[in-house]
């Protein structure tokens, strides 16, 4: 879980930084209706129009509740959001609205939205699984340990080498996987 925490904050931080810095109106980014995670963003989805949106705009009303309603601040908010508020900015669905014009500024030139999402939807599953006590050895998805350490690593390096290097140097994984029964 510190793994994952620390790719979580640089994730979260990136993404924010990318945002803040493309993103041109008198409102943060994250606290504006107009902005394009929190403007209603329609899609079809098996014959059916979905606000791809309505979830992000009532993870965001979550989070300024619990940080202060209205008078919250947008760095408390952003420290609220779950790793998965991240992941669901970099899907498919907000390819254009999110991807192109900010978030790819947070990778290295060239970097793959589809291979970010992969990699963020294998950390997020391990991480919920760890997070409520679920099993996590085996061979259903989100058991595989190494592969979402290796889906952390991976992200890291592309956002920081130094922090890649921290998590090589520190983590715990190798030696509880060798440990277990």
């Amino acid at each position: 879980m510190r793994d994952i925490a620390h790719v979580e904050v640089a994730v979260r931080n990136a993404y924010d930084r990318a945002m803040r810095q493309h993103w041109h109106a008198a409102d943060h980014w994250l606290l504006d209706p107009a902005s394009p995670v929190l403007a209603p963003l329609w899609r079809t989805r098996h014959g059916r129009r979905a606000d791809m949106n309505a979830r992000n705009r009532s993870t965001v009303a979550d989070a300024r509740f619990h940080c202060g309603g209205p008078s919250a601040k947008p760095g408390q908010v952003i420290a609220e959001l779950s790793f998965g508020f991240w992941r669901h900015c970099t899907d498919a669905a907000h390819e254009k609205a999110l991807w192109v014009p900010y978030l790819h500024h947070a990778w290295p030139k060239k970097t793959s939205r589809a291979v970010v999402e992969r990699s963020m939807t294998t950390i997020n599953t391990a991480r919920n699984r760890a997070s409520h006590h679920e099993p996590l050895f085996g061979a259903k998805p989100g058991r595989d340990l190494i592969a979402a350490h290796a889906e952390v690593l991976r992200l890291s390096e592309l956002l920081s080498p130094e922090l890649a290097e921290y998590i090589r140097d520190t983590t715990t994984l190798t030696a509880t996987l060798t440990a277990r029964p």
